[in-house]
């Protein structure tokens, strides 16, 4: 009786190695994210399908090619949601300008924190919309220009940017 029991928890455990396994091998297939300037990424996107654009000046910074992602318009929307960027066809020819509307600061937030690797965590109150700057510059003024917008604060624990409300605390 208690040997089979180790039998039956022996076969589970190797069936999750299994299937953990064969994720990390597609996972590996995949390749890491890259980080390229927003302007070289958009080049080769629309060389790779031949296609027409027109950039607008003001759409700069890096961002982060996700291997996972094969058909061009979720390449194109992931590469222009990271840098505050919008687009619309006319005639066949796309228009990529800056998005100057305002945005949501939960999202405004993981986009500046994943342009440097940074670990952080958003309090569930910090909400609102904010105005992005998409100007080069250094991460704690962009930060601070993205916190000061909806009266947040930051303060860092074990390596961990904690966002919270001012006067609220975390």
């Amino acid at each position: 009786m208690q040997r089979s029991r180790w039998v039956h928890a022996l076969l589970i455990i190797v069936l999750c190695l299994g299937t953990l396994c064969q994720a990390l091998r597609a996972s590996a297939q995949q390749g890491p994210p890259v980080r390229q300037n927003v302007r070289l990424a958009i080049l080769d996107l629309f060389t790779e399908v031949k296609g027409t654009y027109h950039l607008s000046s003001d759409v700069r910074g890096e961002v982060e090619l996700d291997p996972a992602l094969k058909t061009f318009e979720a390449r194109l929307t992931s590469i222009l949601q990271q840098v505050h960027a919008t687009h619309r066809i006319e005639s066949g020819v796309y228009s990529i300008f800056h998005d100057d509307r305002k945005v949501d600061v939960r999202g405004a937030l993981r986009a500046l924190f994943r342009s440097v690797s940074v670990s952080y965590s958003i309090g569930p109150d910090v909400q609102g919309l904010v105005k992005v700057d998409s100007n080069p510059g250094r991460f704690e003024d962009k930060l601070w220009a993205l916190l000061i917008q909806v009266h947040a604060t930051y303060e860092i624990e074990g390596g961990v940017f904690v966002i919270y409300m001012r006067g609220h605390g975390h």
